[in-house]
């Protein structure tokens, strides 16, 4: 019944697996189906609730209310995080999300960062990533980084040691399962 499930929202979501610039908003169509679906009845309820697979993409562009249930929803299985430059319009969202999918880091398994060229300052990039040193990510098999930029001429020399450190966090992860790595725009 849950594979049946899973289906269902799948459909109803259109494109589960969308990859294109409306990635976001097909991740949120299939977390909303699910949670509708989950009111249909108890023993629905109940089957959504435990199948992770409902809940392990989250993306920085959901709504906080959509992916908080998603992060308190991941008590098992493991988690995509997809953090992208559009919800970074606002910085200090994008901070709490790493924040929030920090507190999951060990349900990782993929991180995906796509900078989009924007009118944030790219120093806010490396504001944003370094929440992200440090961390025990024991299923993260898939890591991608793409930066939107190039290093700014702006940093000062004594800040652009920290900026570095900041776009090259994952070097201070702890990644034993890591088997595919992509880093873009470092140069």
């Amino acid at each position: 019944l849950s594979v049946v499930l899973e289906e269902v929202v799948a459909r109803n979501s259109l494109g589960m697996y969308n990859y294109d610039g409306r990635e976001a908003e097909t991740v949120i169509r299939f977390v909303k189906a699910a949670t509708k679906l989950s009111h249909t009845c108890q023993r629905f309820r109940l089957i959504i609730l435990q199948n992770h697979s409902f809940w392990n993409r989250i993306h920085s562009s959901m709504p906080e209310s959509i992916s908080t249930t998603c992060f308190d929803r991941m008590a098992s299985g493991t988690v995509e995080i997809n953090l992208c430059d559009e919800s970074r319009k606002r910085s200090r969202l994008a901070i709490e999300f790493i924040r929030a999918a920090k507190s999951c880091s060990s349900l990782w398994k993929s991180f995906n960062y796509y900078g989009k060229y924007s009118e944030v300052p790219e120093v806010e990039d490396a504001e944003a990533l370094d929440g992200l040193k440090g961390l025990h990510t024991p299923f993260l098999t898939s890591l991608s980084m793409r930066y939107s930029f190039v290093l700014p001429e702006a940093v000062r020399p004594e800040g652009e040691s920290h900026f570095r450190a900041a776009i090259h966090h994952y070097s201070t992860c702890s990644t034993p399962k890591l088997s595919k790595m992509a880093v873009c725009n470092l140069i």
